[in-house]
């Protein structure tokens, strides 16, 4: 397990507000240009009006080259249908990608220019270490989907029958009500935990920003604990040679709201 915790802001405002941080304290991302070569690129304006990120090479730090020269870089960076970069700010790990990336003129001298990204990784590192669950001492979260409202939209409406009978023709369920789902509990901290989703049918209601009251962290005695709760992210696990690549796997990242006061 790593120390760091994932976030995925996909909300513009919260995206640019993090790469703002980035351009006043002047970070440099590095450009995974791929066969381990990289530019060392700095931020250097964001035009809110055209949703433009303009970047530039830094000039005090070296790329990292394998074979290539700069120009040759410059020009690659320009041609990748997809760039990532990342950086580390403030013991944070920050990642996200550019498309479309061009060649223009700033303030008179050569720079690129990208779309501001629609999502930002965010990994803060964590305050507290978290402990991963035994596989024969297997817990449990027990959340409850909510039922669709009369003006809920088709798509939530579909999504709900398929989950319902998911969980009807689960016969290793441990859920008490029809419209509740149980996750694999992974590892626990004081901040949050780790779930794991083993059912596709489910993961429409696992996005990220999603609050849950009122569920349940179910231990291996049987105790039940009520926790209120954001899901933080959502990632396809990858998998091992010896896994069945045919089984669905998600890691669910949530972050606790609320723990009632009589399990503290």
């Amino acid at each position: 397990m790593n120390n760091y915790d994932p976030l995925i802001f996909d909300k513009r405002e919260m995206v640019i507000e993090k790469l703002s941080l980035l351009v006043e304290h002047k970070c440099v991302l590095s450009a995974d240009l791929g066969k381990g070569e990289s530019l060392p690129i700095i931020i250097v304006a964001i035009n809110l009006e055209s949703s433009i990120l303009i970047l530039r090479q830094a000039r005090d730090i070296p790329p990292i080259l394998n074979g290539s020269t700069v120009e040759q870089l410059n020009k690659k960076i320009v041609t990748m249908p997809r760039v990532e970069f990342s950086t580390v700010f403030c013991d944070v790990q920050v990642a996200f990608s550019g498309v479309s990336i061009k060649k223009v003129t700033h303030k008179g001298n050569y720079a690129f220019q990208m779309y501001i990204p629609s999502l930002l990784h965010w990994h803060n590192r964590r305050r507290y270490d978290r402990k991963k669950i035994p596989i024969a001492k297997s817990s449990f979260c027990e959340m409850v989907l909510p039922i669709p409202k009369s003006d809920a939209t088709d798509e939530y409406k579909q999504n709900y029958v398929t989950a319902i009978d998911k969980v009807k023709n689960n016969l290793t369920s441990k859920n008490n009500a029809i419209n509740s789902i149980c996750l694999e509990l992974y590892d626990v901290s004081l901040a949050g935990c780790s779930l794991l989703n083993h059912d596709e049918e489910f993961s429409y209601f696992l996005t990220p920003r999603t609050t849950y009251e009122n569920s349940k962290i179910i231990m291996p005695d049987d105790n039940e604990i009520s926790v209120s709760f954001e899901i933080m992210s959502k990632r396809v696990i990858e998998f091992d040679e010896s896994d069945d690549v045919d089984v669905f796997n998600e890691l669910i990242g949530i972050k606790f709201l609320d723990i009632k006061r009589d399990v503290i």
